[in-house]
């Protein structure tokens, strides 16, 4: 029976690409620029390729650096078929991005894609352009590219990464990209601050909301934290096996695998959480008070100077704190001592 090929889709990136392997010498050279720069996907180091070929790694670097200033003054010569072109696309991305902009954003603005192995191609690409400057990875920044002509030197450009990423901490709380520019009057467009905010590291982005990596708020990590955020956004108590489903059914979580019954201990070991109902919990900031529903009637009663209150009074202040039956709260008024009837379907504190 015949088989059929699925051949790779050709792209302009992928054209390029083909074109700068066989502008190359011999295959020694076309592994080593593959190789080092993960062209396909894949790094290699300087020892693993040296063996290949029995040479030594500082052999391998030599031949590395010096491929590389032959191919930059190709392609600013023009003499590499198709770079002028994509080159000029990816300055005139870079320049709608203000200048600076992460090459994972980069790869899918230009619509190759943000494969490990299509932003090392453009990261290369970036690499021999004499029009843009490569942001090397680091523990401070993502791999990016720089415009020349819009910034002398990296530095400079990640000078205004810092300035906006150092707004952005101030703000203390998850915020918009159109909220963090209205707020602080910033003059860039909101596709410029992405963009600068997209090449720091310290940076996380969730549903819209941006904060700092370290921020629970964005990027909870415990199951607390998981926690917090899913009755946050549901803004009304929620039972603690609704809040597991909904935990586990959030795609921007890191998925660990945890049981419903470590959900439910972290509802009862965190003070953050009150129990208003049968398994119900509610943040405590809602204003929801720990306790039984006796300790809940008696708040409501002190609140209300210790007058007598009319008993679908106490149900509804009741209710404002737990998600419990009415019956329940009629049961209590009656069956405490802490409560006295004054008048029919009155009661106050007793003395």
């Amino acid at each position: 029976m015949a088989t059929t090929n699925n051949p790779v889709k050709e792209t302009q990136l992928t054209k390029l690409i083909q074109n700068i392997m066989d502008d190359l010498y011999k295959d020694r050279e076309r592994d080593i620029i593959s190789g080092r720069f993960g062209l396909n996907g894949k790094k290699k180091t300087l020892d693993a390729i040296g063996k290949e070929y029995n040479v030594t790694r500082e052999r391998i670097r030599q031949l590395e650096k010096g491929i590389v200033i032959r191919l930059q003054v190709k392609a600013e010569e023009g003499k590499l078929a198709g770079f002028p072109e994509y080159e000029a696309k990816l300055a005139e991305i870079i320049e709608e991005c203000g200048g600076v902009c992460s090459i994972a954003k980069l790869s899918e603005l230009v619509g190759e894609g943000t494969s490990t192995e299509v932003v090392a191609q453009n990261s290369f690409i970036t690499l021999i352009s004499s029009r843009l400057l490569l942001v090397e990875e680091n523990d401070e920044y993502n791999q990016s590219a720089v415009l020349s002509s819009h910034y002398k030197s990296p530095s400079e450009a990640l000078k205004e990464v810092d300035k906006i990423v150092s707004t952005l901490t101030e703000n203390k709380k998850p915020i918009s990209i159109s909220e963090l520019k209205k707020a602080n009057n910033l003059s860039q467009s909101e596709k410029e601050i992405e963009a600068k905010v997209l090449v720091s590291t310290q940076t996380y982005e969730r549903k819209g909301l941006w904060g700092l990596k370290s921020w629970s708020s964005v990027n909870p990590r415990s199951i607390k934290d998981k926690i917090y955020i899913v009755l946050s956004e549901n803004k009304e108590p929620m039972h603690f096996s609704e809040i597991y489903k909904a935990i586990q059914a959030d795609k921007t979580f890191a998925k660990r695998e945890f049981t419903i019954q470590a959900t439910h201990n972290e509802l009862i070991r965190d003070s953050r959480y009150v129990l208003v109902g049968r398994g119900r919990y509610a943040l405590k900031e809602w204003g929801h008070i720990e306790g039984t529903v006796e300790d809940v009637i008696e708040k409501v009663l002190k609140d209300g100077g210790n007058k007598p209150m009319h008993r679908d009074e106490i149900i509804r202040g009741v209710l404002r704190y737990r998600q419990v039956r009415e019956t329940t709260i009629v049961l209590n008024l009656q069956s405490k001592p802490k409560f006295k009837r004054v008048a029919t379907a009155t009661f106050q504190l007793a003395e």
